[in-house]
């Protein structure tokens, strides 16, 4: 009997086993992470519009606290787990954001938007290793991580994420496709949209009624802001996701130092000893030119604009390439067990050489400013040159005792910008140049002035002094002039204030 007429009997199958089932490829990320990528790739296109083609103000404000909630968000949403730093780095980037919206100085939200963006960027490196300690011995390198390797190593997780909704289930899925087709056809309906409108008056006129009018200006904005959006979406999402895990090893920042640290003391002597004999030729060459600064008596044969202004930037500028040689000769200089003892020496030299000339820098602009009252720009210089003080001294204490001078100079840098923006600087500046306006030592309130003096300036016009009556009223035109030439996404508070206080 065969096999065919016994079907009991089991027979060696030749044919092929099945084909397992193709297991479904895993998404890049998660559903919500992937909207989040899709409303991301037109915070470019914002920033672009909002801080560089336009006056960054209030609506630029909001836009940096939207994108702070968004992420405070997406960081919930993934039961992200943080360090007790990153709710104070949270919230300094919420105040300083806060900050656009209010002041109407130029240097001022500039300053903001910087420490702004900073801390967003450590809050988001504290959100991600709760194990961080915060400032510490290798804060460059952490920095450097949390504002540059982060976002760059993650630039394509928005692009990644976006287009991983074509691999979601059922509504997901089909709502990825239907979103992503409307990115792809917006530039092709942009196009024929300016041809048609070319072409026919008639059409373009009912666009005109309908939208507003079209151009290619928000498309190439928006193609031009993606790289922003993928930045900053890198940010985010190594915040809240398992890859791209940042580096915060100790050990291996200290490797990595290591590995630079290439040159002998005797090349670092010899780098430094030609810029320590010009400081001390320089130093006993104009003595009695110093002496005259820190004591506010004129030396001969210069008046007092000349003697304030002459050398003042250029001894700033000397104060920062000094701070840049103490960084490369602390970087580059080799160690024996951790320790220098050439390197101690000449950060203690170049410490006091570079204090010695802001104090003289200072001096100069204490005299220049009681001769010819204040303006911004000497405040903003006196600030900065404060903060560079402050770095010195806190270089030239860590040299002779361990503390964590980091910390301190990162709380004393931010407590002075707080303070610097939110003080109301420019209010204070016209407040002190009026006693120098009725005295007659100054005729006019300082050009550049901001609304932030409104209320100052608004107190001036009717005064019985006719000197500060007619400068307050100049300053008040000048100030209602560039108010108005503003878009109301420029203006901040301090413009709104200053409408109601001139009118």
């Amino acid at each position: 009997m065969t096999c065919e007429e016994n079907p009991s009997v089991s027979m060696t199958s030749t044919e092929p086993a099945p084909e397992p089932a193709a297991q479904e490829k895993k998404p890049f990320c998660s559903l919500s992470e992937s909207i989040f990528a899709l409303v991301f790739c037109f915070t470019g296109y914002f920033f672009i519009k909002l801080f560089l083609q336009n006056e960054c103000g209030i609506a630029a404000s909001l836009f940096l606290l939207a994108t702070l909630t968004a992420s405070t968000v997406l960081a919930k949403l993934r039961k992200a787990c943080g360090s007790k730093y990153s709710k104070t780095y949270f919230t300094l980037s919420a105040v300083f954001s806060l900050g656009i919206g209010i002041s109407s100085s130029g240097t001022i939200r500039f300053m903001d938007f910087c420490f702004a963006a900073l801390f967003f960027a450590m809050w988001a490196f504290a959100l991600n290793n709760p194990e961080w300690q915060g400032f510490g011995r290798n804060t460059f390198n952490s920095v450097t991580e949390a504002v540059c390797g982060v976002s760059t190593r993650n630039f394509t997780a928005c692009p990644k994420a976006a287009f991983s909704l074509f691999r979601r289930q059922s509504g997901a899925k089909n709502a990825g496709y239907a979103v992503i087709g409307l990115l792809l056809s917006l530039p092709v309906t942009i196009i024929v949209c300016v041809l048609l409108v070319s072409a026919d008056d008639g059409f373009g006129d009912m666009l005109e009624k309908i939208t507003g009018g079209i151009s290619l200006d928000g498309f190439w904005t928006f193609i031009f802001g993606l790289p922003v959006s993928f930045l900053l979406f890198g940010i985010v999402y190594a915040a809240v996701s398992a890859k791209g895990k940042l580096r915060t090893d100790e050990a291996l920042f200290e490797e990595r130092s290591e590995r630079m640290r290439i040159a002998p003391s005797a090349l670092i002597c010899a780098f430094t000893a030609p810029l320590c004999v010009v400081y001390v030729l320089f130093f006993f060459s104009q003595l009695s030119y110093f002496i005259s600064a820190f004591g506010g008596v004129l030396p001969e044969k210069f008046s007092a604009s000349e003697y304030a202004r002459r050398g003042f930037f250029e001894l700033c500028a000397v104060a920062v390439i000094n701070l840049l040689v103490i960084a490369a000769i602390n970087v580059f200089c080799r160690r024996v067990d951790g320790k220098s003892a050439v390197l101690k020496v000449l950060t203690v030299i170049f410490s006091v050489f570079t204090l010695i000339l802001i104090a003289t820098a200072e001096s100069k602009m204490f005299l220049y400013i009681s001769r010819f009252g204040l303006t911004p720009k000497r405040v903003y210089t006196s600030w900065f040159m404060f903060i560079l003080a402050v770095v010195f001294v806190l270089i030239m204490i860590s040299r002779f005792k361990a503390f964590p001078a980091a910390k301190v100079g990162a709380a004393v840098i931010t407590a002075a910008a707080l303070l610097l923006g939110f003080c109301g600087a420019d209010g204070l500046i016209a407040r002190y140049d009026v006693s120098l306006i009725e005295s007659g030592v100054m005729t006019e309130f300082p050009e550049d002035l901001s609304a932030d003096a409104s209320l100052v300036i608004a107190g001036c016009t009717d005064s019985e002094n006719t000197m500060l009556s007619h400068a307050a009223k100049n300053c008040r035109n000048e100030l209602t002039d560039d108010i108005l030439r503003k878009e109301w996404y420029e203006r901040t508070l301090s413009d709104y204030i200053a409408i109601g206080a001139f009118t």
